[in-house]
């Protein structure tokens, strides 16, 4: 089993288990199918019930953190941080005419900051992994149906794995398909995953499910800030004892470009031409190879003929002009907006409201949603995470360094580097979670 969780003995055990997945289930919600009325679209009602029970799961978790505050030796800092940046998003949010109803958003946020926040000060070390655990094995689980589903509309509907072409799941109604960007994360992490807690038991079957499922949800996606990312993976392990990153080397750098780029990238670039139109562009090609010798049939000309839906197509469409997808643009505009609101910004999901697109990139819109106060509290979050690297790099330079530590700060860094280009950790998701869990875990200090 790739999972070894910890038996839950206890009542109370399985009690949380559920919480947490009821916590979790809040992913990928929106304000736009709100509904009760069971007469109204059944899988609409659905997804209301996934948001609706987070109203009752706050109270509860407000009530329990407060009945502990006297036996908390310690208060982690990053809840605290993080609790100030929703209180200043929801506050901003009300003083504007940015959509009230955004406030969700801030609720899942905070639901997931006080969950954690007992769970790290009543639960023991290893009771602790365990949600790590099973955030991950949902993780898979998410990733692999999407994967399938991608291939499926590759092969049925035409279409390659970047963009996002469909507004709800094909088996999942209730659930929004992510863009191309979000499953390449959620393949880049499973990625660093198995790397790090396999590193020792790493084996030909592994290696081939890695290079055959795992990372061409990364090649294939086509995102180019999560490709820069695993390459820069790849060069650690491969290179790590090199750079004082002893714990997170493995192999050599021939196997792993065997397994992580050659094999892989072959692998894609098979699938991609199950695509209906680029097959018939190759049995084209087969069937008129002759004419084509003898330049009888001009390729560029039939190409140009084609539809482009149905054209022979591997990469995605780049605009040399607008290299950076318009987030340039999107930056100048919102910064220039929130010279209105500097201090306290515009609230949760104000890029949405201001330029009706993401921010890409956390600072700003942590500038856009909480103003200058978001971006002083933006700044103490990396002071913070920086001080406690600089604590516990020595460990992370050892071949004994814990996994979980080690994953921990992985997951912060691929992150922290995705955010450069995403809102990522900055709004309420998968993002999110995995950074707040980490941020917890490479923060813990075991009680006396």
């Amino acid at each position: 089993m790739i999972f070894e969780l910890k038996t839950i003995s206890h009542e109370y055990e399985i009690y949380y288990f559920i919480l947490w997945i009821l916590i979790l289930s809040a992913v990928n919600t929106n304000i736009d199918n709100l509904k009760l009325q069971l007469n109204k679209d059944f899988f609409d009602w659905i997804h209301s019930i996934r948001v609706y029970i987070q109203f009752i799961i706050l109270p509860f978790l407000i009530y329990k953190n407060f009945k502990d505050l006297n036996s908390l030796t310690s208060i982690n800092k990053f809840f605290v941080l993080f609790l100030l940046y929703n209180i200043v998003q929801l506050t901003s949010l009300f003083l504007t005419e940015n959509n009230n109803l955004n406030f969700i958003y801030n609720l899942f946020a905070i639901n997931v900051l006080l969950f954690l926040n007992i769970i790290f000060n009543k639960k023991d070390l290893g009771e602790i992994k365990n949600y790590f655990y099973i955030f991950i094995f949902i993780i898979l689980l998410i990733y692999t149906f999407f994967y399938i589903e991608k291939i499926y509309l590759l092969i049925m509907k035409n279409y390659l794995f970047y963009g996002h072409y469909e507004k709800s799941s094909i088996l999942l109604p209730t659930i929004t398909s992510p863009r191309s960007s979000g499953i390449g994360r959620m393949a880049l992490i499973l990625f660093a995953f198995f790397l790090i807690f396999y590193n020792k038991k790493i084996n030909f079957r592994l290696n081939i499910f890695l290079a055959l499922i795992i990372v061409p949800g990364i090649i294939l996606t086509q995102s180019r800030t999560i490709v820069f990312i695993f390459l820069l993976i790849v060069l650690i392990i491969s290179f790590g004892k090199y750079i004082g990153l002893k714990s997170i080397q493995r192999n050599n750098f021939k196997q792993n470009f065997l397994y992580y780029l050659i094999l892989p990238i072959i692998f894609s670039l098979l699938l991609s031409q199950l695509k209906q139109s680029n097959l018939n562009y190759l049995f084209f090609l087969f069937e008129n190879k002759n004419q084509i010798i003898n330049s009888e049939i001009d390729l560029k000309k039939y190409n140009k003929e084609l539809n482009s839906e149905t054209e022979y197509k591997i990469f995605r469409a780049i605009d040399p002009y607008t290299f950076s997808s318009n987030r340039f643009s999107n930056w100048t505009k919102l910064f220039q907006a929130g010279k209105n609101k500097i201090i306290f910004g515009y609230g949760t999901q104000s890029d949405r409201y201001l330029v009706k697109e993401s921010a890409s990139n956390s600072l700003v819109y942590f500038y856009s949603s909480s103003g200058l106060f978001g971006v002083f509290l933006y700044f103490l979050i990396m002071v913070k995470l920086s001080k406690i690297f600089y604590k516990k790099y020595f460990l992370l330079n050892s071949y004994t360094c814990d996994n979980f530590l080690l994953f921990s700060f992985t997951v912060i860094s691929i992150i922290l580097l995705r955010s450069l280009t995403e809102s990522s950790f900055a709004i309420f998701g998968i993002d999110y979670i995995f950074f707040i869990i980490s941020l917890y875990f490479v923060n813990y200090e075991k009680k006396s």
